[in-house]
Formats: C-alpha cells, structure tokens, sequence
C-alpha cells in the first residue's frame, strides 16, 4: 500500500479529488461543500478547494509537514 502524500494533489482540488481522498459518494461530497466552515470556492459552475485550507479543515496541516520534512539540521 502506498504512502498517503498531500502534497501529490495540485494546489486547487476538485469535487472528484475530494471523493478519491474521502472516499464519498458525489452526492455526499457536493453535500460537504455546502457546509458552513468548509473551505470551498464557487467559480461559475465549478467548485474548487484549495488544497492546503483543505487538508487543514481534514486535520493534516501540510505546511507544518513540510517544514519538518526539509528542516536542515546541519
């Protein structure tokens, strides 16, 4: 099984990254999206996410991991 990597998604996700990475239904995820608090973007007719607010409002702040993974020690 492979290594979970926010970093691998591109800097605005889609409805159907967001199924992919939460395993939802498109009903369910198009539901999300709706929430109060949840970081989502309506440009026309698309939804998109950003990808850092994302994983933050998911639990995983990517900035922080970052940092840690190129912290220089030396």
């Amino acid at each position: 099984m492979s290594q979970f990597n926010p970093m691998d998604y591109p800097l605005t996700l889609r409805v159907e990254d967001l199924q992919k990475i939460l395993r939802l239904s498109k009903a369910s995820t198009y539901e999300l999206t709706k929430q109060k608090g949840f970081p989502s973007l309506r440009v026309g007719r698309r939804i998109l996410i950003p990808r850092d607010a994302f994983f933050k409002w998911y639990g995983i702040d990517i900035v922080n991991e970052g940092d840690r993974s190129y912290k220089n020690d030396g």
